[in-house]
């Protein structure tokens, strides 16, 4: 998310951070974020719901190999501070992808990210973003998400004899 100030008030506001831009959640909503040490509320954050979740980058329908193994297709997930990322080898028989899991998950592993596989298949990847991540930090890491979709696919294709 985004840090800024609205005019007038002494308050942060936390935007989300969606295809490169600023923006606030669609219907306006926001909701309090609380300073754990002291229980007062220090900032406001953008209240996603599920047309903000669906504008993402990494949403589901961004990425063929996304979606729900043995589930319905559109899971209610990745609310909080913690995402999962499920990949499936169809989308129509939504067979989980164990191995490209792992491909995508070593490729983040060596360019700095730290995830967790997991899930009943080896298919899933949670990733928790520290609460006091920086812009810089945040965009640097969506890079490396982002480029990892690519690699593997690219490194499938070239598998297959398919070089595009």
């Amino acid at each position: 998310m985004i840090r800024s100030r609205d005019p007038g008030s002494d308050m942060n506001r936390y935007r989300m951070h969606i295809n490169g831009e600023q923006v606030e959640a669609r219907r306006g909503a926001w909701f309090p974020v609380y300073d754990p040490s002291t229980e007062e509320i220090m900032a406001e954050a953008s209240d996603a719901d599920e047309r903000d979740i669906d504008r993402a980058p990494c949403r589901p329908r961004a990425q063929p190999s996304m979606g729900a193994a043995g589930r319905s297709p559109r899971p209610r997930s990745g609310l909080g501070a913690m995402q999962a990322i499920e990949l499936v080898r169809s989308r129509e028989t939504r067979e989980p992808a164990a191995e490209k899991t792992k491909q995508i998950a070593r490729y983040w592993y060596e360019h700095g990210l730290i995830v967790l596989s997991t899930g009943s298949y080896s298919s899933v990847i949670r990733l928790l973003m520290p609460l006091v991540i920086t812009d810089d930090q945040f965009d640097e890491g969506l890079a490396v998400l982002e480029s990892a979709f690519e690699a593997v696919a690219t490194t499938s294709r070239e598998r297959e004899g398919v070089i595009a």
